[in-house]
């Protein structure tokens, strides 16, 4: 699941397409195991602009830049990442974020490790789905998020090899 999803948000990146609204409902399974992102009726041409600026999104999904209107490549990778910790817990990393949690969401302060809720999530998973759901968005850093889906599916791969 984690290699489908970020393939397919992969392959909308890769024609400027910034889907906004990644999450369970809008992920459908053929039964040759094909998954198909659907519903781009939120996305955006990021050639147009060098963000989303509209506030769109389902907030358990959104990434904190969303809040904003800033949403980027990295804020469907964020939201790949809240679906794969319902997969694995059975909940999300986080009540929905009221207006007044919209900064503790930035500093990542209400995410709960995968871990904690289900101790039998291997440790690489755990780390994947963390980097996913990280509050900065850049390249350099371990604990940020990356901007790609080419670099979270190296990032994966990675983790899982250790």
């Amino acid at each position: 699941m984690l290699f489908r999803s970020c393939n397919a948000v992969s392959h909308a990146h890769s024609a400027g397409v910034l889907h906004r609204d990644i999450r369970p409902g809008n992920m459908l399974v053929t039964d040759g195991g094909l998954l198909k992102v659907t519903d781009f009726g939120t996305s955006r041409f990021l050639e147009i602009a060098a963000h989303g600026t509209t506030v769109i999104g389902s907030p358990p999904y959104m990434a904190p830049e969303q809040f904003y209107g800033k949403a980027v490549f990295a804020s469907d990778l964020y939201s790949v990442g809240v679906t794969l910790y319902q997969m694995l817990t059975g909940d999300l990393p986080y009540q929905t974020p009221s207006p007044g949690d919209i900064e503790r969401l930035m500093r990542g302060e209400l995410v709960t490790p995968p871990r904690v809720r289900n101790p039998r999530i291997p440790k690489a998973l755990n780390d994947i789905v963390l980097r996913a759901l990280a509050p900065d968005v850049t390249q350099d850093r371990k604990s940020t998020r990356l901007n790609s889906s080419h670099g979270y599916i190296s990032y994966a791969v990675f983790c899982l090899k250790k």
